[in-house]
């Protein structure tokens, strides 16, 4: 399995490379080993792709059930999405909070964990209100949240494209210094910290406190959702 992840990220980041123009900075900030998440703005549902090419480890992701086939079966596409690094969780019932349980387990085992805080695709490229997720899941299993800035992807797959453009971009991925979280911090003040971090990458001042977190529990999450 490692090995054809290994195969397909190198694919992925030639196209990147040669059609999209990704052009990846900062790498050096993301641990080689060891649990992680890594938080990203989100434009494109090809951002995990992206993201998961230039990573400079494995990467995992979680995904709605239902992408992996009909009622959740899992078909040949979903084993396809599996060896990908996606991890398919159920929407309905206990929703954000299975999800975080979820990416804690993964945690636990020692993986990189991609999470998207803003919950949904930004339609302009601005960074939207991050939701207090990922303070949840940062602050709960204490592993260093590395920042990520992924500008140019909406350009390639707009919303409502049924397919994405082959040459396009430029897309800039560019990686922040990671940061842990106390136990004592609250949800909301990580989540407008990652996001301030995130907007730095970008050389953009954060709005006043209070606008960069969702009340809600929700955690974000991958272009499934």
């Amino acid at each position: 399995r490692r090995a054809t992840y290994r195969f397909f990220q190198l694919l992925a980041r030639l196209i990147g490379w040669a059609l999209w123009r990704v052009r990846p900075e900062g790498r050096r900030h993301v641990p080689r080993e060891g649990p992680c998440l890594v938080a990203v703005s989100h434009e494109s549902v090809l951002d995990p792709i992206i993201v998961g090419a230039v990573l400079p480890r494995p990467l995992r992701y979680l995904a709605r059930n239902t992408l992996f086939g009909p009622r959740g079966e899992i078909r040949l596409h979903g084993r396809f999405l599996q060896v990908l690094g996606a991890v398919p969780i159920e929407r309905d019932g206990g929703g954000a909070r299975d999800t975080i349980r979820l990416a804690l387990r993964l945690l636990e085992q020692g993986e990189a964990v991609l999470i998207f805080p803003e919950g949904t695709r930004s339609r302009d490229g601005s960074v939207q209100r991050f939701r207090r997720g990922v303070g949840l899941i940062a602050r709960a299993a204490g592993c260093p949240v590395v920042p990520v800035s992924l500008d140019g992807s909406r350009l390639l797959w707009r919303r409502g494209a049924r397919l994405p453009r082959l040459v396009g971009g430029p897309v800039r991925v560019r990686f922040g210094a990671p940061v842990t979280y106390g136990k004592t911090t609250r949800a909301e003040e990580v989540a407008n910290d990652v996001r301030r971090r995130i907007l730095d990458l970008r050389g953009l001042r954060a709005e006043p406190a209070g606008d960069g977190a969702g009340s809600g529990a929700a955690t974000g999450g991958s272009p499934s959702s």
